[in-house]
Formats: C-alpha cells, structure tokens, sequence
C-alpha cells in the first residue's frame, strides 16, 4: 500500500529502532499462529483443503448462498458449487432450497459438519491453554493487552482494513 492513498500512513519518520521492531513482528507473527493453529492431531478437519474449510467456517456462522460465499471469498460461482459438491459428498454440508426463489440453495452445515468444525475449535483451544499452562499470569496478561493493543492501534490507524480484518477473523475463526 503506498503512502499517497493512505494519508494516515504519512506520519513522523519511524526510527530503526521501530523499523526492526516491527520487522520482528513481521517474521514473529506467521510463526505464532502456525505453532498455536495449524492443522492439530485429532482435528477433524485437518485433510480439508483450505477453501473447503473457509466456506465450512462461513458456514458455521448461518446458512449462505453460493453466490454469496463467492464474495466472500472472491473466488467464482462455478468453483464454489464444485467446493460445496465435495463437501455435500463428505456429508459436511447440504443445500437448502430457499423458501421464495426456487432458483437459490442456501448452504448449510450438516449435524455432522458441525459436530466436526466444533471438535476442531475444541482441539485448538486445549492446544492453546496447555502452550498458556507454561506460561506465567503476568505474561499472559501481557500478551492480551499487547496483542489487543497493537489491534486497536491498527484499528484507528488503518481503518479501511478494519472491515477487512473483521471478516478474516470470521472466516478464520
């Protein structure tokens, strides 16, 4: 993103100090969340592709058209009705005929296409508090507020990309 179509980017110079830092960060980061969320033994989930397991977390969060997961996701029409063919076939989604229009099939999630995205948060959250149960309260406590800090930093600095963000964390979360 260059600085002329993002005025709130040209503030002071940054030192090196801070540009290290965040250099840091950069690399500390994918690190981070690839230790606390990648693919976990005893999830469910793990032998679905990625774009198949973007539209189950969609899912996840109400019933969706085709067309609309398309958007969200910014792929085509045609390649989600292929996504949502093998996840009907692995019986983790179904399609829904809609109520008014005949020509729109909702997605929804199976019994068992809930059961299985709920035991992978399961197997991601014990992941997690078995990394915190080695960790201290007061690095913990550190940690939230940073972390949370840094968020609602980005928030106003960035705020075109709030939208942006919220809507990875609802697909990633």
């Amino acid at each position: 993103m260059s600085t002329e179509s993002n005025p709130t980017l040209q503030s002071p110079a940054v030192s090196n100090e801070t540009l290290e830092q965040a250099k840091r960060l950069e690399t500390l980061f994918p690190k981070a969340f690839r230790c606390l969320l990648s693919s976990v033994a005893g999830d469910p989930t793990a032998e679905l592709p990625d774009t198949q397991l973007k539209i189950c977390l969609l899912l996840q969060k109400g019933d969706r058209s085709i067309s609309t997961i398309s958007d969200d996701l910014g792929i085509t029409v045609s390649a989600v009705t292929q996504l949502a063919d093998r996840l009907e076939r692995a019986k983790m989604l179904e399609r829904v005929p809609d109520k008014y229009d005949r020509r729109i099939k909702w997605l929804r999630l199976t019994e068992h296409g809930k059961a299985q995205m709920q035991a992978r948060t399961e197997v991601r959250v014990q992941r997690i508090a078995q990394i915190l149960l080695l960790l201290s309260p007061e690095i913990i406590n550190s940690l939230f507020e940073g972390v949370q800090g840094l968020v609602d930093t980005a928030y106003k600095v960035l705020p075109e990309v709030q939208n942006a963000v919220i809507d990875i964390v609802n697909i990633l979360s």
